[in-house]
């Protein structure tokens, strides 16, 4: 099992999970590529990380957050490359052979999180995103991950919500019970 999550944006975070086999241990691997320029350069680059990625690591199945509507005033250039990398996600996978998930972001947060949601103050708009960008990025400092921002603490706790799903015996490890993650 090779799994890379994306959580996409112009700061995509990826995580990447790569089962033991052979006598060689498991990887795991994260970060944050950022893209830039206009539409058709944002989309090369992105097309070339994500093909780097699956073939470059034997990448078998691509989960990707679902993409919503931004609340607000948003440009429809920005709203263009962001579905952009939804398409040019499909488009790649599809090609490549691998399986493609999109999970939807509050069911792998609930997950993540353990349940937890917002105290009732951060419950307006605008607080609540930060509350959770908070929330996500302490739970994967409580792993010991390392992370640079909230985009790839997304892209690792997307992750973990796959390996429970696609692995019971991780999935038994993951919860607070038996917390003994990786």
């Amino acid at each position: 099992m090779h799994i890379l999550a994306l959580d996409p944006a112009t700061k995509t975070g990826w995580a990447r999970y790569k089962a033991p086999s052979n006598g060689q241990p498991a990887e795991l691997a994260s970060g944050v590529v950022e893209l830039d320029g206009e539409l058709g350069a944002f989309n090369r680059q992105f097309r070339k990380f994500l093909i780097n990625q699956i073939k470059g690591h034997e990448v078998s199945t691509v989960i990707i957050e679902s993409p919503i509507l931004p609340s607000g005033v948003t440009q429809i250039k920005t709203l263009l490359k962001l579905y952009a990398l939804n398409v040019n996600t499909h488009d790649i996978v599809k090609a490549l052979g691998c399986s493609l998930e999109e999970v939807p972001v509050q069911t792998w947060r609930k997950h993540f999180l353990l349940g937890r949601t917002p105290p009732k103050e951060h419950r307006v708009k605008g607080k609540q995103s930060n509350w959770y960008k908070k929330a996500v990025k302490q739970r994967c400092q409580d792993l010991g991950w390392q992370i640079k921002d909230d985009n790839q603490a997304d892209a690792l706790g997307l992750l973990d919500y796959s390996r429970s799903r696609m692995d019971p015996t991780y999935a038994a490890k993951s919860t607070p019970l038996f917390e003994m993650r990786p």
